[in-house]
């Protein structure tokens, strides 16, 4: 039985050869319902690293933020340093938000 990290790296692998296939780095996934997202507050920075845009010390930034508990909303996403509205915008897309918020 596969750990629900594995199935999100997996399921964002799938999403980010889709992505690389497009060759259109910012392609929406909005109708893939099916993918796997992101729980920010369990992530680590290889998970964040395959979301678009993403590399090791943003990965590792993010990992940190939500580890310490400022990313639990989409609008916490640009108190990370280095991520603007647009970063955020696209980051947001491959993250799960709790629905009571």
């Amino acid at each position: 039985m596969q750990s629900a990290g594995a199935v999100v790296v997996l399921s964002l692998l799938a999403a980010r050869e889709l992505i690389d296939a497009r060759s259109d780095r910012t392609a929406s996934i909005s109708g893939s319902g099916n993918l796997a997202r992101i729980d920010p507050c369990s992530a680590d920075p290889a998970v964040w690293r395959w979301t678009p845009g993403v590399g090791p010390v943003l990965g590792r930034r993010l990992a940190d933020a939500a580890g310490e508990g400022l990313i639990a909303a989409p609008g916490d996403l640009q108190r990370v340093s280095g991520i603007g509205p647009m970063m955020a915008k696209r980051l947001r897309t491959y993250v799960r938000w709790d629905p009571r918020q």
